[in-house]
């Protein structure tokens, strides 16, 4: 094993494997600070922040340009940080990501829909945008879009998205984007909508000879 890099990333698994994960960690920042575009050591040392319970210094070592450009290690990433509970550190990778590369539709998207689930409503809409300018045939920065707007209180013009994707498409959200106007506007077209929803569960969701409200229930459309 020539490589130096490879040298210290098996020694720094070694002191993993026993349990050593400061001496790990040290081994590592010597690595990157050595070679600080080495992304399999950036990934290492992320991975002994986290065991070590540092999220801060985790997203420090990811928030390098080496990283940021490497999609995949972005994800596996995320992935570490997600399994660490380090939302915080999570969402603040997929926006670097998002904002070093702001064609990248699946960074905004996925950074929307983190922050509209962390009940940011207002900070997930401009992502949501994004993601929405650069695949303008998809519907879930749409739904976002909606569902964010309506969280925030603009709820006639979220609702005014669902409609407007209820007139684009036909696919298994559509039941969804059915059920969410029947909640908000029940008086207004509640019988047509749910005539649209039978309609779609019809075509979609019954297998041949089933009884439509078995089916239903049985994918929680009709409860």
């Amino acid at each position: 094993m020539s490589d130096p890099v490879e040298r210290e990333l098996a020694t720094a698994s070694r002191l993993a494997q026993a349990g050593a994960w400061r001496e790990a960690r040290d081994v590592l920042q010597g690595v990157v600070a050595a070679h600080p575009d080495a992304v399999a050591a950036r990934r290492a040392l992320v991975h002994c922040h986290l065991r070590l319970g540092d999220a801060d210094a985790a997203l420090d070592t990811a928030r390098h340009a080496a990283l940021l450009d490497d999609a995949s290690a972005v994800g596996e990433t995320l992935a570490d940080l997600g399994a660490a509970g380090a939302t915080s550190a999570y969402v603040e990778l997929l926006r670097a990501r998002a904002e070093r590369h702001p064609d990248d539709y699946r960074a905004a998207l996925a950074l929307a829909a983190a922050l509209h689930g962390l009940g940011r409503p207002s900070e997930a809409l401009p992502w949501a945008k994004r993601a929405e300018s650069l695949q303008p045939r998809e519907p879930q920065p749409i739904e976002i879009r909606a569902a964010a707007m309506i969280d925030r209180g603009d709820v006639e013009a979220g609702l005014a998205l669902y409609r407007a994707l209820l007139t684009r498409s036909d696919d298994r959200e559509t039941a969804a984007r059915h059920l969410v106007l029947m909640h908000y506007d029940p008086a207004q077209t509640n019988a047509s909508l749910f005539a649209a929803l039978r309609a779609f569960a019809e075509r979609h969701l019954r297998p041949s000879g089933a009884p439509l409200v078995e089916v239903g229930e049985r994918e929680g459309v009709l409860r």
